[in-house]
């Protein structure tokens, strides 16, 4: 991908057109956005483009048309995404000062496709493997999916044999469809977090 159309994304300044912009977020996401969201799209992407851009001089804010060239970007997966989408709703809606926002078809489709092929994690019971997946679901965004229960983890912690299978039922569902390479990483380097800060 063209660098100079990366940094209209990492700066928020148009180092080339707009097309470009409405272009790049559609194959970077997987996600036409509507014109009126477009304003809030770099916030909500930020994150996900500090993770996959190593290099700082993308997010140098300011026009640099010497800094050219081509670079491979990935595209979101399903969990990024719907975490993307989260991000974009709630910076859109919130600005905006609306209390019942309706969603774009294009989120609600997003949304409902990540809420339906998370694991089953609607709620705090369930097995181990259900329970971690609702965790790890709210922690990497999938906010509407997702739960936070500290409790649990700390029973998972504390109990090495236990916390071992629960990983694994939730490794091996992360490697049947839909989940793909790109979700397995982020799940990967979820544990890898939880693991160090407990």
């Amino acid at each position: 991908m063209d660098i100079q159309r990366i940094r209209n994304l990492t700066t928020g300044i148009l180092h080339t057109n707009l097309l470009d912009v409405h272009e790049d977020v559609a194959r970077l996401t997987g996600v036409v956005i509507l014109k009126r969201e477009m304003p809030f799209v770099i916030p909500a992407m930020r994150e996900w483009l500090r993770r996959v851009v190593e290099d700082e001089r993308f997010f140098d804010v300011g026009l640099c048309y010497g800094h050219v060239g081509e670079i491979d970007m990935p595209r979101m997966s399903i969990l990024e995404k719907g975490a993307f989408l989260g991000r974009l709703h709630s910076i859109s809606w919130q600005l905006a000062l609306m209390d019942d926002p309706p969603k774009s078809d294009a989120q609600a489709e997003v949304e409902g496709f990540v809420r339906n092929n998370t694991p089953e994690c609607n709620s705090q019971s369930g097995s181990d493997i259900d329970r971690l997946g609702a965790i790890s679901a709210y922690d990497m965004g999938a906010w509407d999916s997702g739960v936070q229960d500290p409790e649990f983890i700390a029973e998972l912690l504390a109990d090495t044999e236990r916390l071992q299978r629960a990983v694994c039922g939730l490794v091996a569902r992360y490697t049947e469809p839909p989940y793909g390479k790109e979700d397995l990483l982020l799940l990967f380097r979820w544990l890898v977090d939880l693991l160090e800060g407990s």
